[in-house]
């Protein structure tokens, strides 16, 4: 049920009538400006938006001569101009033919009917701009008949339903895939078990609309068609539950449709006939048709196809994966996906517009950078946070009031089918009741013949009798006559008791009939009732299920709000994180610079204390040296001191001596003078002798004791000067000592802090490589963010075909089959006489050109698809390498060959900044950088007897890169 268009404005805020007025990119732009958290990519280069846009509506880059064009192009329109002549060109047609070929059929081989019709079918669809839902009414209507009298469109659109084998549940598995995005191959058996909107009933309402058809094959020669039955329901029964129930055709978030009522015999267009077996029946009401009637104004085929649109432009849809449509993975921007579908209904499904509008956003255009200034400018978390509480407060009081209408639903339907159980059981009742009750009425019938048959003859006799005894009166002597009277009689009275057991009989079989009547009354009546109840239970599950129909509406819409303001308060979180990281980050490295200049200067200060612990240390040796020899010296003076102290002493202790002895002989010799004998007189002479000797001795003696102080005196002067020398010398190498253990402990010191300072540093690296992994790491995930919120572009691979093309048109084999194809149409096509080239022919010609270039280059297609795309019937948009695709690359000689043209016109280019430009504007659509133009140059000053060569390996190089193979 399609949601009303105002009550998502009043939802999400913005105002219909300015909506009414504005262009749909502008509304688009606005819309998102006003739900960004933080600050949005730029705009893309010139460059960036024509690769973009050529290889989003061609399939293949621009030429050289295209790309230069429109760089130099002043015009502040260029853009919208591009768009324009993509949008009408041919190459627009065959690209979207060829993009929906795969998305619909995920290359699934040809079964019933060629792709190449298929494509050309798509192609003109998209070439005469056919509306979407047209289109896809055609895949649903179309039976494959190919008879230009019965077919209402071209055999090639059954193609969708009849290689799929109209198998009803692949079928549906894969309509509410592509056509309502939703995966509900989990709800064939059950509701959903993880996701909430996904209900067994979706399942099998689409199923009804295909469950009738099958493949019809006429005969073993003529191609199979789609043939359809006039009857058969869809019922399912869940495997966990057991409940079960049947529908009929049923969109997806709607009720079920109204169908006609033929009676029997009126069902068929074509009845089928068991002896033609080769005539395909037609029925008059064809669920199939209805299907493509319906389909348009279904929200979630309205979402389903701007969301691919969006995807397919933008690089990331709004609800990823695309088939995966539900409240459990909300859309990044719910109101931007709704602004969408009711855009693209507005403009009646014109898919060459809704583009266009796509193709003008600013979103479109964005750069691939992320902006610069993410600091987060006045966020409020603590609004954020608010927001999302009260959002989630209110999914919770919406969950309760659904989950509530669900159970009432669930309730009635089961009422429901408990009543028509019911019915079921009192209709198979009356039956049974039905022949008890015509069971009773021979019986009856026999009693009352009996009955009647017993009173007949009681009747009779009872005449005879009464008329018997009338006679036996009269005749009262009449002995036979009163002997017959009384035979009569006796005869009377068995009668009477034979009618009255007769009557007991009949009246008991009346009584049985009446009884049976009763419960085939009563049985009847059930039915009556149960119709009646079921009627009135059948009544109130529509009004149910449209009641839950719209809360389910209100649900999903809470939960995307809650989704939404939980995106955004983690956003604003994220920003709010990064710009901390950063803040910490910034002074952590201001910390590691203070620290790395006190290492620095640490570092030099141990150096330059390292270099002058030598200078001590030498000049301490030095003084080592002059203290040792200065206390030699004193040594030796105070050896030389000491022998003169003791030689002196001695000759002190002789004069002492001789004068002691002197002063005996002295008195001796007085007290010899005394004695006048001969003796005396010899003794006094002697005694004169030894004094004169002893006083010569004592003058001798001094006089050497005078000599030997003198010698004293001038030793101890010596020693004195030595001693003050060596003390100095002492105590200069005291002081030497002091410097060096000085400096020892300075550079100790020194070293320590060093030590500490360089721990500190490598911390500090450590905290600023850690905080720097998480800023990278939140930047990361904020690029993700932002990439999913379309605050910047994406970059997204090319597709096979894309990538094939893209080469294909770089190395120039585009360009030189374009000309054959020019040349080719003019020569089939000659100007007459005074006829002049006019927009009919011009545009004949583009599309003969690109019909021509696609026919001769189409088969180069083949490898590309087998190494890059998916597996038959899987998803083609995954990105994957594998080594046979560099394999290819680095051996393959197809692309190489390729490269021969391309190589060959850049090698008649004798100025190598002008060969760059044109090889950069060929490869990658861009003029190169300077530094890309001096190595360009500096690469073939290197090789200029290889020149060609040279040439080839730099055009591969750049062929085969990264910016090459994805689009950005």
């Amino acid at each position: 049920m399609r949601r009303p268009r105002y009550i998502l404005c009043a939802l999400f805020g913005f105002t219909l009538l300015a909506a009414a007025v504005e262009p749909l990119h502008v509304r688009v732009d606005k819309l998102l400006a006003a739900r960004q958290v933080g600050p949005v990519a730029g705009s893309s280069t010139d460059g960036e938006f024509l690769r973009r846009i050529h290889l989003d509506l061609t399939g293949r880059i621009p030429s050289a001569a295209g790309v230069r064009a429109f760089l130099d192009d002043k015009a502040t329109d260029k853009r919208a101009k591009v768009i324009d002549r993509l949008l009408s060109s041919p190459d627009y047609a065959r690209h979207l033919a060829l993009t929906f070929d795969v998305a619909l059929m995920e290359r699934r081989a040809d079964k019933h009917v060629k792709t190449a019709e298929w494509q050309q079918y798509l192609r003109e669809s998209f070439a005469t701009n056919k509306p979407w839902d047209k289109l896809a009414g055609e895949m649903f209507i179309s039976d494959g008949d190919s008879n230009a009298t019965t077919a209402k469109v071209p055999r090639a659109a059954a193609k969708f339903i009849m290689d799929r084998d109209a198998e009803p549940n692949l079928v549906t598995r894969d309509l509410g895939r592509k056509f309502f995005g939703m995966d509900l191959a989990c709800a064939q058996c059950h509701d959903h078990c993880n996701i909430d909107d996904f209900h067994q009933r979706d399942y099998y309402g689409i199923y009804a609309f295909i469950s009738r058809s099958y493949i019809f094959k006429p005969d073993k020669k003529k191609p199979a068609l789609l043939a359809e039955k006039a009857d058969g329901e869809a019922g399912f029964k869940s495997i966990f539950t057991d409940v079960s129930g049947n529908t009929r055709p049923r969109l997806p978030g709607e009720l079920e449709i109204t169908e006609p009522v033929l009676n029997s015999g009126e069902e068929w267009i074509v009845a089928p006939d068991k002896k033609k077996k080769t005539l395909r029946p037609i029925p008059k009401y064809s669920r199939r048709v209805q299907l493509a009637r319906v389909i348009a104004s279904n929200r979630m085929f309205q979402r389903n196809i701007v969301n691919r649109l969006w995807g397919h432009m933008i690089g990331r849809a709004i609800v990823e994966p695309v088939d995966s449509l539900h409240s459990d993975n909300p859309p990044t921007h719910p109101e931007l996906l709704e602004l969408l579908a009711d855009g693209f209904v507005e403009m009646k499904f014109d898919m060459r517009a809704f583009l266009r509008e796509l193709a003008l956003t600013q979103t479109y255009q964005r750069s691939v950078e992320m902006p610069d200034n993410l600091a987060p400018t006045g966020i409020d978390l603590a609004a954020f946070k608010a927001a999302q509480e009260k959002s989630a407060a209110a999914l919770t009081q919406t969950q309760e009031a659904h989950d509530k209408a669900l159970k009432t639903l669930a309730q009635a339907r089961a009422d429901y089918l408990t009543a028509k159980a019911e019915i079921d059981k009192a209709t198979k009742a009356v039956p049974v009741v039905k022949k008890a009750a015509d069971a009773t009425a021979k019986p009856l019938e026999e009693a009352r013949k009996v009955l009647a048959d017993k009173q007949d003859k009681h009747k009779t006799v009872m005449a005879a009798a009464t008329a018997a005894k009338a006679a036996s009166v009269k005749l009262k002597d009449n002995k036979e006559l009163a002997a017959a009277s009384a035979k009569i009689k006796a005869e009377v009275d068995k009668l009477m008791a034979e009618v009255a057991a007769a009557q007991k009989n009949f009246d008991g079989k009346i009584a049985l009939q009446k009884a049976a009547q009763a419960k085939l009354v009563a049985a009847e009546k059930a039915v009556v009732e149960a119709k009646a109840k079921t009627e009135t239970v059948g009544k109130r599950v529509p009004e149910l299920d449209k009641a839950a129909i719209g809360s389910a509406d209100r649900y999903e819409r809470a939960k995307l709000a809650d989704a939404t303001a939980q995106r955004r308060m983690d956003d604003a979180q994220s920003l709010h994180d990064l710009a901390k990281l950063d803040s910490e980050l910034t002074a952590q490295r201001t910390k590691g610079v203070a620290l790395a200049k006190d290492l620095a200067t640490t570092k030099s200060l141990v150096m330059a204390l390292s270099n002058e612990q030598p200078k001590h240390k030498a000049a301490m040796a030095s003084a080592q040296q002059a203290n040792d020899r200065a206390l030699a010296v004193r040594a030796q003076v105070q050896k030389e001191m000491t022998s003169k102290q003791a030689a002196a002493k001695a000759a002190s202790a002789a004069i002492e001596q001789s004068q002691t002895s002197g002063k005996l002989l002295a008195e001796a010799l007085a007290l010899a003078t005394q004695a006048n004998d001969a003796e005396g007189q010899a003794l006094k002479a002697r005694l004169t002798a030894a004094k004169a000797n002893s006083e010569e001795a004592i003058q001798k003696a001094q006089v050497v004791d005078a000599v030997l102080k003198k010698d004293l005196a001038q030793i101890t002067e010596i020693f004195n000067r030595d001693d003050v020398k060596a003390k100095d010398a002492t105590a200069k190498l005291a002081a030497a000592k002091n410097r060096v253990a000085d400096g020892e402990t300075k550079l100790a010191t020194a070293r320590k802090r060093a030590a500490e300072v360089t721990s500190q540093v490598s911390v500090s690296g450590a905290a600023v490589k850690e905080l720097q992994e998480k800023s990278d790491a939140k930047f990361e995930d904020l690029s993700k963010r932002w990439t999913d919120k379309f605050a910047l572009t994406g970059v997204s691979h090319l597709s096979p075909e894309q990538l094939c093309w893209s080469m294909l048109q770089a190395t120039g084999q585009v360009d030189a089959q374009s000309t054959a194809a020019a040349a080719d149409f003019n020569k089939k096509n000659p100007l007459k006489k005074d006829q002049k080239e006019d927009a009919v022919r011009t545009e004949a010609r583009a599309r003969h050109v690109e019909q021509f270039v696609y026919d001769k280059l189409k088969g180069n297609t083949a490898q590309f698809v087998k190494l890059f795309g998916g597996g038959a019937g899987e998803p083609q948009g995954d990105f994957y390498a594998t080594a046979d695709q560099a394999l290819y690359f680095a051996n393959g000689g197809t692309v190489r060959g390729w490269l021969g043209g391309l190589a060959g016109r850049l090698g008649k280019l004798e100025d190598s900044k002008v060969l760059a430009e044109e090889m950069y504007l060929t490869l990658l659509t861009r003029r190169p950088t300077t530094k890309e133009t001096e190595a360009v140059t500096k690469f073939l000053a290197a090789r200029q007897k290889d020149k060609p060569a040279a040439i080839s390996e730099m055009t591969w190089g750049l062929m085969t890169s990264t910016e090459f193979r994805f689009k950005h």
